[in-house]
């Protein structure tokens, strides 16, 4: 769980809580691809915005679990990056 959800609470009952109010709704879009989440499939509760972008904890929805984690870990990847200087491009001498 990333710090921007320990911040806000996203933990336990309120995952649970937005998931069974979720699913009664399903088939809907997914947050990431647009594409139809069933019930009968693999699926995350995912934010519209991403916390860490100033999203709002309680505007989520149905996310494939593919595109949530996929989506999440480029995002996280990004901003481990930030704080790291770039390298130089490195030739190779023979």
């Amino acid at each position: 769980m990333s710090r921007h959800h320990d911040a806000v609470g996203w933990s336990g009952h309120t995952v649970r809580k937005a998931r069974a109010n979720i699913k009664a709704q399903l088939p809907l879009p997914c947050t990431e691809c647009g594409g139809a989440v069933y019930d009968t499939e693999p699926w995350d509760v995912g934010h519209v915005i991403p916390l860490s972008l100033g999203g709002n904890p309680a505007h989520v929805g149905a996310a494939h679990r593919s595109c949530n984690r996929s989506n999440g870990g480029k995002m996280g990847n990004k901003i481990a990056g930030k704080g790291r200087p770039k390298e130089e491009k490195r030739t190779r001498e023979w």
